[in-house]
């Protein structure tokens, strides 16, 4: 409501994203040469990985202590800066800082969102391909997620081999799938209807034990949409539809990338829609609410 009737300008809003980012950032990486200290509440998501597989790097953090709370976060300072920073020595520093620390995270997440991001705002024209390339999106994960636990036997031929999806899906995303049947499992199985319209907000359903080759329990389920379907399906549902609606009624070409970014990080990131760090919330308000129909003809 606050941002519908405010009259942020966008460079005042790009000039809020970038000081706060640069503020998260100058902590992360405090914390990431082990300058101050670890105080989230769990140990640190840091891992030796490979950078562009050229040279094996530790693996950047954000504050809270994991990869997954800085990644997605750099990739769309990255795009803010892109399209909406008008002074040149301004947007190469800041699309050069959160690149590259985009990059040391050596997370695919962004990187993905960023290039399917790029292939939008090149042949998306129109508010009708707008919602349904996400429709489409939103209709292939639901459908992956139903053979997944309906049909854990259903197999995909690949070279004249009988590959099972479960293990396609676990593969591709990191096991994620692992988790989702589980939590998933225990929903249909425990939720009532009164569950289903007004939430779950305990974590004892959640909380499950994964196995593949080693136990481990687990409550994120690495995805925004399912976690909060966890919460409140039925206002999963209307949270949904009132974006779309409201893309539909205020798309631009400009602002459209920005928004597909942060709706396709949150098929691999439960970190999008909460309140933990509510600048992807805040971001997308704002691309939403406000009118950029003229985007692109005014920054002012």
């Amino acid at each position: 409501m606050l941002i519908y009737y405010s009259n942020v300008k966008k460079n005042e809003f790009l000039s809020f994203v970038n000081i706060t980012y640069l503020f998260y950032l100058f902590f992360s990486y405090l914390l990431y040469f082990n300058i101050i200290p670890n105080i989230a509440p769990r140990d640190l998501n840091v891992f030796n990985d490979s950078l562009l597989g050229i040279v094996e790097i530790k693996t950047l953090i954000g504050i809270e202590g994991s990869t997954a709370s800085i990644d997605s976060y750099s990739g769309i300072v990255v795009l803010l800066n892109l399209f909406y920073n008008k002074s040149k020595f301004s947007k190469f520093l800041m699309i050069l800082i959160s690149f590259f620390s985009m990059l040391l995270t050596t997370r695919m997440t962004p990187l993905v969102a960023m290039f399917f991001s790029a292939f939008v705002f090149v042949f998306i024209r129109s508010k009708y391909s707008a919602i349904l390339i996400l429709l489409t999106i939103m209709s292939v994960f639901l459908t992956l997620l139903y053979l997944l636990y309906c049909k854990p036997e259903f197999t995909i031929n690949i070279f004249g081999l009988n590959v099972k999806l479960s293990l396609i899906l676990s593969e591709a995303t990191h096991s994620r799938s692992l988790v989702w049947y589980e939590q998933i499992k225990n929903v249909l199985q425990f939720y009532n209807i009164y569950d289903y319209i007004f939430g779950y907000f305990e974590d004892n359903i959640t909380h499950v034990v994964v196995f593949k080759g080693w136990y481990k329990h687990m409550i994120n389920p690495h995805n925004s949409y399912i976690f909060l379907f966890f919460l409140s399906p039925f206002l999963l549902i209307l949270f949904y539809i009132n974006i779309l609606i409201k893309i539909f009624n205020n798309f631009n070409n400009y602002t459209y990338p920005i928004i597909f970014f942060i709706l396709l990080a949150g098929f691999t990131t439960q970190k999008i829609f909460v309140l933990e760090n509510p600048i992807y919330l805040i971001i997308l308000s704002y691309l939403l609410l406000k009118d950029h129909r003229n985007f692109n003809k005014k920054l002012t």
